[in-house]
């Protein structure tokens, strides 16, 4: 056979060919084999999908988390280690309870301080500052409920229309929809549901974080009656959510501190300012009309029934 050349001798433009046995000159024939997991012998280097893959995702969020602005870092923690003994479940899924850091955590739009950095922001760049959120809504209120029974009387209506659903077709209605304010239906509790003494059930959430949620009960300052601020809270659906407090007193204390009584789906349909049980539907009180961001909240107690529902939403 002819001599081969290596690259180095062609000739420019020309082509050459180099034989098997030139590369391997001087290679012995009994030489050690290199093995797939010679080449990948470095342990630390290996991803795979119990080990590197969580440090690769870990990897990127930290990334993510440093080019985060400061005061924008992460509100929620879910299920800390502290209340990992303490996970409560329906039926074999655990319930993911949402808690706030130590600092409460994101940006309240309403806050002055917020608000001056806002128009300080658009007076420098020659713009109009940004509205922080939805009109409050116009609520519908404890007089508004005795004002339209009245009326249904005088008129001779034996049942006049729910209140509730007033509140919900002010919103837009109920539906995926561009134009309803409220994803889901509102879920009334029966008599005999079991209640849950030491929870809220909130409706009307469609726009609110868990950051909001929680700080929505935290005690108005200067108030009478104090108490131990929420522990959690356990989203049920888009709409409406549980928060958890560490005691019946405390959840207590917080609706009549935060809300006011609205109406009561007993049978006689009477209701005490201070009822707090899951028949008896409050709501947001004029002061805080801003806080569901253009919807009006609703709160009564708790049920257990709540949890079901956690079941098969999510």
């Amino acid at each position: 056979k002819s001599a081969s050349v290596t690259p180095a001798q062609a000739a420019p433009g020309s082509t050459s060919m180099v034989e098997d046995e030139d590369l391997l000159d001087g290679v012995p024939d009994d030489g050690a084999g290199v093995t797939d997991a010679d080449l990948f012998d470095d342990e630390e280097e290996v991803v795979d999908e119990d080990a590197g893959g969580k440090r690769g995702r870990q990897s990127a969020a930290d990334a993510d988390d440093a080019m985060e602005p400061a005061g924008l870092s992460r509100a929620l923690e879910d299920d800390p280690p502290e209340r990992a003994a303490a996970a409560r479940k329906s039926g074999k899924r655990r319930i993911i309870q949402h808690v706030a850091k130590e600092d409460g955590g994101g940006i309240d739009p309403h806050d002055p301080a917020e608000v001056a950095r806002r128009n300080a922001r658009a007076s420098k760049f020659g713009t109009e500052a940004p509205p922080p959120a939805a009109a409050p809504p116009t609520l519908i209120g404890r007089e508004e409920v005795l004002a339209r029974a009245e009326r249904a009387k005088k008129f001779g209506v034996e049942k006049a229309a729910n209140p509730l659903d007033a509140i919900a077709s002010a919103a837009g209605g109920v539906g995926k929809t561009k134009e309803a304010g409220l994803w889901e239906k509102r879920r009334d509790a029966a008599a005999d549901e079991v209640p849950r003494d030491e929870a809220i059930y909130v409706y009307g959430t469609d726009r609110m974080s868990t950051s909001d949620l929680l700080r929505y009960f935290a005690a108005p300052p200067g108030a009478a009656d104090t108490y131990p601020p929420p522990t959690y809270a356990e989203w049920v659906d888009d709409s409406s959510a549980v928060v958890v407090f560490g005691s019946a007193e405390a959840a207590a204390s917080a609706l009549h501190s935060t809300t006011a009584l609205l109406l009561s789906l007993s049978p006689d349909g009477t209701a005490a300012a201070d009822a707090v049980d899951a028949l008896t539907w409050r709501t947001t009180p004029e002061e805080r009309a801003q806080s569901g961001k253009g919807l009006q909240l609703l709160f009564r107690r708790a049920t257990a029934l709540e949890d079901i529902l956690y079941y098969y939403y999510y």
